[in-house]
């Protein structure tokens, strides 16, 4: 691999352990410094993209930020800008990224061009479902709809839209679990139009093999997704973990040459120590 691919990997990597481990975190009703920060470690073991028989996995340090703005939020669903909040709805300006995969290492897009790593970027609204109090668990409905850009270097291409609604349901766990610990389950569909399809999926003419047939892809529906978040915070030690699961029958690519497994498992654990809280005039 590149010395900038593997630059790219361990940045892209960093941006999805981080969230993806963490995305069940809540506040407990007790009241949480402005920011935080520390260090830690976190692995991940995936799929090169949905549909890929081929995978990787990744053991990384990485820098824990957490900082609780009335605007600006970095915590546990990654980085975002909160444009309105009320005590039921709220409107976030919201990050995701994917890894780059180079097509030399996965032997079904030997000969394609690399995938380059993807950035998401765009609003996510989120509707509590609950009555907001004191009770320990929640429903949410959010709805994140976000450009997809693929990144090189300096140079950013467009690379279509994506929308992921899912329904979130979220246990404070402190009865059951030592510490103060937080348990989540999201459940929802994935759709795509045809330029984020063709990023992954499309096999050009050019690139047609007699075992890699030329595939044109359409807009539409991705497949659908269950991601399982449990973490745990106990003094200065943060830890926790993830498990994904997505599956693409019947997606609008599910025939491509290039969807190799319908089924996506996605494993993640992140572990990290805080050394410094403070707070902030907001």
């Amino acid at each position: 691999m590149k010395r900038s691919t593997v630059h790219q990997t361990i940045f892209w990597l960093w941006l999805l352990t981080v969230p993806a481990a963490t995305m069940a975190a809540a506040g407990t009703g007790a009241a949480v410094p402005t920011w935080e920060l520390g260090i830690g470690i976190g692995g991940l073991s995936l799929p090169d993209y949905r549909g890929s028989d081929h995978r990787g996995n990744y053991l990384l340090p990485f820098p824990y930020i957490r900082y609780r703005g009335k605007r600006l939020r970095i915590d546990e669903d990654g980085a975002r800008s909160r444009l309105f909040t009320t005590p039921r709805a709220r409107l976030d300006v919201s990050l995701a990224a994917g890894l780059p995969v180079s097509a030399d290492n996965n032997p079904a897009r030997t000969g394609m061009p690399d995938l380059d790593p993807t950035i998401e970027l765009g609003p996510a609204l989120e509707m509590q479902l609950t009555n907001p109090g004191e009770r320990r668990d929640s429903w949410w409905l959010k709805l994140p709809a976000r450009a997809v850009l693929s990144v090189d270097g300096l140079d950013a291409d467009h690379q279509g839209w994506v929308f992921a609604p899912y329904v979130e349901y979220g246990l404070q766990a402190d009865d059951v679990f030592a510490g103060r610990a937080r348990l989540g389950i999201a459940v929802g569909p994935l759709y795509g139009n045809r330029a984020y399809h063709d990023y992954y999926y499309r096999v050009a003419p050019a690139f047609a093999t007699t075992q890699r047939p030329a595939f044109e892809t359409s807009g539409g529906y991705s497949g659908s997704r269950i991601t399982l978040t449990w973490n745990r915070r106990r003094g200065a030690l943060w830890y926790g973990w993830f498990a994904r699961y997505d599956n693409l029958s019947d997606s609008v690519f599910e025939d491509s040459p290039l969807v190799k497994d319908r089924h996506f498992f996605a494993l993640g654990f992140a572990l990290a120590w805080v050394v410094s809280t403070g707070n902030a005039t907001q």
